[in-house]
């Protein structure tokens, strides 16, 4: 990994260092404030499906359309998401426009409420990463997108999540797998522990389990670590194949229209698919039994989570969820 020292900061004084130290205060403030909205929203849409389960779920095709409509109306460039977060940070995109906001928050809202399957990583960072990029131009800074687009995801997702640590060095890292940025760790830590204080301040909950069990660093464990590293990153990598093979058959099938989208999304098996796989998910963490039938039949289940996640994606509706992690589920039932 190669590692950035101040002197090789490309241009970031101590001054600017304490300049983007005091935005960052500011800005951690105001994603917290954000991040609180939209989390306890989403846990109180979520509550309310649980309780309405039978009466939302098949209207999830109706929300997709709406969802759809709403992307092309509305988004533009936004649509791109986290790509377009990527492409501003590698300088090929000058703007995230503001809209990216209520667009990915209303979205993601309607797709809890109806059953649909879509994490909160990638909304955070976005969040978090057009607010701070949107101050960027007042500040006369060398590389200051880059910047403040890295102190925004780390206050996008520490925000959310109440993990500032694991939020500022994803953020440090993300952008360009292989090089941490040194330089903008101050602002970038305290940009993320504001933005998880002012949320956890303003009643977000913070999920969290207890582990009991302690761990023993031997050649053994070592090994098996090592080991699920690299499966881990085999699942990454076949996920991200997948993803990209099925859109671009499915584009190359059916236009993205909402005609050809009410098509793919008026079926209710594929709603069923994502209750499943909830319901899965569920009893996965509440029966012991369920752990047993993953056990016993670990290629139906891994084969299982990869179909459901290549048939959610190429149906338009939008996903952000880390899924590489829940695929490595079994994977840690081997050790």
């Amino acid at each position: 990994m190669k590692v950035r020292q101040l002197s090789d900061s490309q241009g970031l004084s101590y001054l600017h260092l304490v300049m983007l130290s005091l935005y960052a205060i500011l800005l951690g403030v105001l994603v917290g404030l954000i991040d609180a909205v939209f989390g306890r929203v989403l846990i109180g849409l979520s509550e309310f499906r649980d309780h309405h389960l039978f009466y939302l779920v098949p209207a999830l095709p109706l929300a997709g359309l709406l969802i759809v409509y709403l992307y092309q109306k509305f988004a533009g460039k936004a649509a791109q998401g986290m790509g377009l977060i990527f492409k501003v940070g590698h300088n090929e995109e000058d703007q995230v426009p503001l809209r990216l906001i209520p667009l990915v928050t209303v979205t993601t809202w309607l797709t809890h409420l109806f059953g649909g399957s879509a994490g909160r990583e990638g909304v955070a960072v976005q969040l978090g990463a057009t607010v701070s990029h949107a101050f960027s131009r007042y500040f006369k800074l060398p590389n200051a997108s880059r910047i403040f687009l890295i102190m925004g995801m780390a206050a996008g997702f520490g925000g959310l999540f109440q993990t500032p640590i694991a939020a500022t060095f994803f953020a440090l890292e993300v952008l360009t797998l292989g090089q941490l940025s040194l330089p903008i760790l101050v602002p970038t830590l305290i940009a993320s522990f504001m933005a998880s204080t002012t949320s956890h301040l303003l009643g977000l909950e913070k999920f969290s389990h207890f582990v009991s069990e302690s761990l023993t660093i031997d050649l053994e464990t070592f090994m098996k670590l090592a080991l699920l590293g690299l499966a881990f990153g085999i699942a990454g990598n076949l996920f991200a194949y997948l993803l990209s093979l099925a859109k671009k058959k499915v584009a190359s099938l059916l236009p993205k229209s909402l005609l050809s989208c009410s098509l793919r999304k008026c079926r209710l098996n594929l709603s069923s698919f994502d209750f499943v796989e909830g319901t899965l998910y569920r009893s996965w963490n509440e029966f012991d039994c369920f752990k047993c039938w993953w056990w016993d039949h670990l290629s139906i289940g891994l084969a299982l989570e990869i179909a459901l996640d290549r048939l959610y994606p190429i149906s338009w509706f939008p996903r952000r969820r880390s899924n590489p992690c829940l695929l490595s589920e079994p994977v840690l039932v081997l050790f």
